[in-house]
């Protein structure tokens, strides 16, 4: 997102400190150490902005958008840039056929 060069320690860190952040208290009351997979595009999100943060605060980020360099009037925020660059997959429904097995030959079924 921000091109850094390194991931150190504070990125790291930053990192581990924003996965528990998006813990919600029913996660933490099950005893839970990271959030459920099933919100792990908005975890995941949460993640890479708070890293980006860090990245340029630790300066190790040197191709920043223009609208990150300083002195400049920032056209959106780190969450804006990142949902400009997500890709989000999309997966074709796979519908499993019990008829054609191991029975790849038999040119009926095709």
């Amino acid at each position: 997102m921000v091109k850094a060069r390194v991931v150190n320690d504070a990125m790291l860190y930053k990192a581990s400190l924003a996965v528990t952040e998006m813990l919600t208290e029913k996660e933490i009351a099950e005893g839970r150490v990271f959030p459920n997979i099933e919100r792990i595009v908005e975890v995941s999100r949460h993640v890479a902005i708070q890293v980006a943060k860090e990245a340029v605060a630790q300066g190790v980020a040197p191709e920043l958008p223009k609208v990150f360099v300083k002195g400049r009037e920032a056209d959106c925020s780190f969450a804006a840039h990142h949902d400009k660059l997500f890709w989000e997959p999309t997966y074709n429904e796979v519908i499993y056929d019990k008829r054609v097995g191991d029975h790849i030959d038999d040119k009926e079924l095709y």
